[in-house]
């Protein structure tokens, strides 16, 4: 460091302003980068999943989302299957996370329930939960891709 900032000061000695001055650049630099990393770790499905995991429970319940999702386990009547968090990117640093889960009563019925957060990683804010509709949780069915049959698709290309 020392050599640079004599050669941006022109070989004379730097005065202890100048010295100080470069320093705090420096400084500000390294907090910029700083920043900036850890700005891209949270950048991602799996940043944002660990966000809204750590981020404070709703009003009243206490600890974080990730501890107030393992006590609502705990208190369903029943088995509660698949678990899982997973999260889709809406823009450059807003995120969607759900968390979801099946519970299969004493009585053999099948209910899906979660929640929903918004997240924006840059602002490290987190927006929910919203309780997830059951219809929303259920599997879409695929459609088939309608096909030509493959005669009429070849007929009048010259194969010679």
């Amino acid at each position: 460091m020392g050599v640079a900032l004599l050669l941006m000061a022109g070989c004379e000695p730097m005065s202890d302003s100048e010295q100080r001055y470069f320093e705090s650049r420096e400084f500000d630099a390294d907090h910029q980068q700083a920043m900036m990393q850890s700005a891209m770790e949270w950048n991602s499905v799996d940043g944002a999943i660990e966000l809204v995991k750590a981020t404070d429970a709703p009003e009243g319940e206490g600890g974080t989302i990730e501890e107030w999702i393992q006590r609502e386990r705990a208190g369903i009547q029943g088995d509660v299957m698949f678990p899982r968090w997973e999260g889709r990117r809406l823009g450059t640093h807003r995120f969607e996370v759900r968390y979801t889960h099946t519970v299969i009563d004493f009585d053999y019925h099948i209910e899906k329930s979660g929640y929903a957060w918004e997240v924006d990683t840059m602002l490290k804010a987190v927006a929910g939960p919203t309780v997830l509709d059951p219809a929303e949780l259920e599997p879409r069915a695929r459609v088939a891709p309608l096909r030509e049959p493959l005669d009429e698709t070849l007929e009048g290309l010259d194969f010679e």
